[in-house]
């Protein structure tokens, strides 16, 4: 008799599509139930839930270790991160970090987390799960990110109209750049020299450059630049916001907005995948994922999934899509093998699966027991 295991697996093989690989084996993804004080663990291979791991504190994002051995699920309100072990699905470690903790990000040698809490950023060393500093900050951070190639973090300041770069070997911040308005959104490029800030105010994209804070360029967009999204080179960047049911596609190293592309009813976050390159643009007010196709940037599919769809990830194979819909509680998965190079208005691209996975979902990260 066949195993639901195998049938699922198998299901899922065929959806991929001739000379692709079967589903992942020994991977999970962690999802934050951000009112259920516990982390959802989901089965890739079958597509099911496969337990929960309770913690003291409602969990508001995850974030996994580079070896995806380890999941770092962070509690705003409480102040608390915790290390959670893949292949033992179970809190190992734990550490207070202060309260309104948010934006966990890996330093680019991998020693360190960092996270920005209140007025202040706060790191975390991997290796004993100590905090081994604190950079005080003249404001709350609005946003913050780390380089992945420098030992550098950017925050966008609240109240100031400034963009902060720290050197995080030095634990020092060494810059203060005023804008010609306040930033949002902020993230490096690969390599680190450039910082991206988007300014909601004035409907631009700015480029600072890190070593001198001096401004490279400020793009107009026609809309606000509340979320960012890249592709996996980091040589294009898509962003959502207010102001038109739209992305814009933008080439960074270029400086240069290449499109501005309708993308479903007020289009949220964002994710993109390498091979097919897609990019996976949910619609929480229509409850569905737009899906386009960026090398010809036209619209593949509408697909309706669950309530309120918010962070979207792909699966490392790019196989799935895995959408969660804070609403209704639950993870939709999308195979990419299913959508056509054709622009179907009278039919939406069928949604593969849905799972259950608790109160709230609002960060998952794939973590996994084997290499």
């Amino acid at each position: 008799m066949t195993s639901r295991r195998e049938f699922v697996a198998a299901s899922a093989a065929a959806l991929s599509g001739c000379g692709r690989s079967e589903p992942l084996a020994n991977s999970y993804v962690f999802v934050a139930n951000s009112e259920g004080r516990a982390i959802a663990v989901i089965d890739l291979a079958v597509f099911t839930l496969a337990g929960r791991i309770p913690l003291d504190a409602d969990p508001t994002e995850v974030l996994a270790s580079p070896s995806r051995r380890n999941i770092y699920a962070l509690s705003a309100a409480d102040g608390l991160l915790h290390e959670v072990s893949v292949a033992k699905r179970q809190v190992t470690r734990r550490v207070a970090v202060g309260q309104g903790a948010r934006a966990l990000r890996i330093s680019h040698d991998q020693s360190l987390l960092c996270l920005a809490s209140k007025s202040q950023v706060v790191l975390v060393n991997r290796k004993d799960f100590n905090i081994v500093g604190r950079i005080p900050l003249p404001s709350p951070a609005v946003d913050f990110d780390v380089s992945l190639e420098t030992p550098h973090a950017t925050c966008s300041l609240a109240g100031t109209g400034e963009v902060a770069v720290i050197d995080l070997a030095t634990r020092q911040l060494i810059r203060r750049v005023k804008m010609s308005s306040p930033a949002a959104t902020l993230r490096f490029l690969k390599n680190g020299a450039w910082i991206l800030a988007g300014l909601p105010g004035e409907r631009l994209l700015a480029l600072v450059d890190t070593q001198t804070g001096k401004l490279v360029v400020n793009l107009p967009l026609a809309i606000r630049p509340d979320r960012f999204c890249f592709t996996a080179d980091l040589g294009q960047l898509f962003i959502t916001g207010e102001g038109a049911d739209a992305v814009a596609i933008v080439y960074p190293f270029q400086s240069q907005v290449a499109a501005t592309l309708l993308a479903g009813h007020q289009p949220g976050a964002m994710a993109a995948s390498r091979n097919p390159a897609y990019l996976f643009v949910a619609n929480p007010t229509s409850n569905t994922v737009t899906v386009i196709d960026v090398p010809t940037q036209r619209i593949v599919g509408a697909v309706p999934v669950g309530q309120g769809p918010g962070q979207i990830i792909v699966t490392p194979d790019d196989q799935f899509a895995l959408v969660l819909n804070q609403s209704s509680g639950d993870m939709a998965v999308l195979s990419t093998s299913r959508f056509t190079k054709v622009i179907r208005r009278d039919r939406s691209a069928p949604l593969f699966h849905l799972v259950p996975v608790g109160s709230a979902p609002v960060s998952a990260a794939i973590g996994m027991t084997t290499s």
